[in-house]
C-alpha cells in the first residue's frame, strides 16, 4: 500500500490516497472516506478507451462509501509523511492542463500530527491492511480522541480485539 499525495488531480479537500483492498481512502483534514466500487468496475474503466463516448457515458457502477470521521480535531494538526518512493505517479487528466499532476510523490505512511492535542495517528500498510496507531504522549487525556462512523450498516468488535466493519 502507498499513500499517493494530491498535486492538484483530486478534489482540494483530499491530502493523500491510497488503495486499500480493493477500496480507496482518501485521507482528508477531518478524517477518512472510503470508496468501494463493484469488482468490474477497473476492468470497465481500463477498457473505456476503447469505447465510443455513448458507451462511456452509458457506464454505471454500483458502490458504497463510508467514512471514519474525526470528532473535534485540533486546528493545529498537519500532516506529515514517511520515506518518500524512488518513483512517482503522473496524472494527465482530461484535456485540462490544470488537472494534471506530474512528478507527484509516493510515501509509505501518513502521519497526522497533532490530530487531537497530544495525540498523533500514523497511517501504514500492515499484511496489506491500513493500520493506524495512535501516539499518545505523556499525561494526555486519551478522552480527546473520537472517531464517528458513517455510511456502515454495523460495528462490532471481533475476536481478536479489532474493529470490524459491516
Amino acid at each position: 500500500m502507498i499513500f499517493i499525495r494530491n498535486a492538484g488531480q483530486w478534489d482540494e479537500a483530499v491530502h493523500y490516497k491510497a488503495d486499500v483492498l480493493g477500496a480507496t481512502a482518501f485521507l482528508e483534514n477531518t478524517g477518512i472516506t472510503f470508496v468501494k466500487l463493484e469488482d468490474r468496475a477497473a476492468q470497465v474503466m481500463h477498457d473505456a478507451a476503447q469505447m465510443t463516448e455513448a458507451e462511456r457515458n452509458a457506464i454505471r457502477f454500483n458502490g458504497h462509501a463510508w467514512r471514519m470521521g474525526f470528532i473535534d480535531p485540533s486546528a493545529a494538526m498537519r500532516m506529515g509523511t514517511g520515506h518518500a518512493a524512488p518513483y512517482y505517479h503522473n496524472y494527465f487528466l482530461g484535456n485540462d492542463p490544470s488537472r494534471w499532476a506530474g512528478h507527484v510523490p509516493i510515501h509509505d505512511e501518513v502521519r497526522y500530527n497533532a490530530l487531537w492535542p497530544g495525540v498523533d495517528m500514523v497511517l501504514r500498510s500492515h499484511e496489506g491492511h491500513l493500520k493506524y496507531d495512535l501516539l499518545v504522549a505523556p499525561g494526555t487525556d486519551p478522552a480527546v480522541i473520537g472517531f464517528r462512523y458513517e455510511g456502515m450498516d454495523k460495528l462490532s468488535i471481533g475476536a481478536g480485539g479489532e474493529l470490524v466493519i459491516g
